[in-house]
């Protein structure tokens, strides 16, 4: 009897003594309790996988892939080979900005807390920008190639109707770039198109970016004498239908017209839709 009492005493005291050791550890020497150490917030390195498109003009469109972005448009410091700017969204994973007035080709940052990320590099395109203001050409126009090797020498974001028995004439070289649902060469009420390269030196229409669908296409809705495609290469065309047709074309003709065009040595490719079809609307 007396062994288990014993073995009782010594249970309680132990407790006891555990008891005084935790209120001393949560204690300070005043009496008070010891305060909590805050680190404050861990920041998150943001990464860079991809962008895309990686080359456009200024006002392009360009979405940032990656980790540890910040959901804050206002926090997401996206550099264009030093021109800054904000994302016009963004999430963790994904930022979507449009490229800066003043911009240059280099490398593509982000910078969240100043944590930097550099991803790919992104080509900024300069060419001389076709004034939409005066969409309607009706009276014969050349577009000569002003730009040097395989650079751009036209951006067109708009529909450019060719009228009146004007036409259009389009040299050897000349690369156009389209931007837009709607944008893309139409001929109507007797205007024509002339396009005429070489297998040394040939014409090229085509998107400010590599996906199908970016621009309309080349559309023929007259009998110009002239109307003529000779190796051009066309590309990326096909974005929105014609008239009544429903159809996707990155070069139509419209029965209904009456329209006619020669098209010779062409290449069409990588476009939405059909490569070329007829129409009756």
């Amino acid at each position: 009897m007396r062994n288990a009492v014993k073995k009782r005493c010594n249970y309680q005291v132990t407790v006891l003594i555990l008891g005084i050791c935790l209120m001393a550890m949560g204690c300070s020497e005043d009496g008070g309790e010891e305060p909590m150490v805050d680190d404050g917030p861990i920041n998150m390195v943001p990464t860079i996988s991809t962008i895309s498109p990686t080359s456009g003009f200024i006002g392009t469109e360009v979405t940032i892939s990656g980790t540890n972005f910040s959901t804050t448009n206002s926090e997401n410091v996206i550099s264009f080979n030093g021109t800054t700017t904000a994302p016009k969204s963004a999430t963790t994973s994904r930022l979507v900005v449009d490229v800066p007035q003043n911009a240059t080709s280099g490398v593509v940052s982000v910078t969240i807390n100043g944590e930097l990320a550099n991803g790919p590099s992104f080509e900024v395109i300069t060419a001389n920008a076709f004034l939409c203001d005066e969409s309607t050409i009706s009276e014969n126009t050349t577009w000569e190639d002003v730009a040097s090797g395989d650079e751009i020498d036209y951006v067109v974001d708009c529909a450019i109707s060719v009228v009146g028995n004007a036409l259009l004439t389009i040299e050897p070289g000349v690369i156009i770039a389209f931007e837009g649902q709607d944008s893309g060469i139409f001929t109507s009420e007797g205007g024509g198109i002339k396009a005429i390269g070489t297998q040394e030196n040939p014409i090229h229409f085509i998107g400010v970016n590599e996906n199908r669908g970016v621009w309309k296409g080349i559309y023929f809705g007259s009998n110009h004498p002239e109307n003529r495609l000779e190796h051009v290469t066309v590309r990326h065309a096909g974005r929105s239908t014609s008239g009544e047709s429903n159809e996707k074309g990155a070069i139509q003709l419209n029965r209904r017209e009456d329209s006619k065009a020669s098209i010779v040595n062409c290449t069409i490719e990588e476009n939405d839709g059909y490569g070329l079809v007829v129409t009756d609307e």
